[in-house]
């Protein structure tokens, strides 16, 4: 079969075939890819409301002797402050 003999609706319709397939194939491909990319923030957003309690007591807790030493200062500072007449 020549494409000489095919008219040019069916010419028309051959290029437009071609051209769809590649086109259809990329959005399948972007398609995957915003998923896999929307699965994988949603894990990230359920790993950080996992740790971000352990994240808050890990980092307090070299943190805890500074704390109580600068309490007991600031009492100790209120007990010899001179007081206000």
């Amino acid at each position: 079969m020549h494409l000489s003999n095919v008219p040019l609706a069916g010419k028309l319709s051959i290029i437009v075939a071609a051209m769809a397939v590649p086109l259809a194939l990329m959005t399948g491909l972007f398609i995957m890819s915003e998923r896999s990319m929307i699965t994988f923030s949603q894990a990230e957003r359920e790993g950080v409301a996992y740790i971000r309690p352990l994240w808050k007591s890990l980092w307090l807790t070299p943190l805890l002797p500074i704390l109580a030493r600068l309490q007991t200062n600031y009492r100790l500072m209120q007990a010899i402050a001179p007081k206000p007449i």
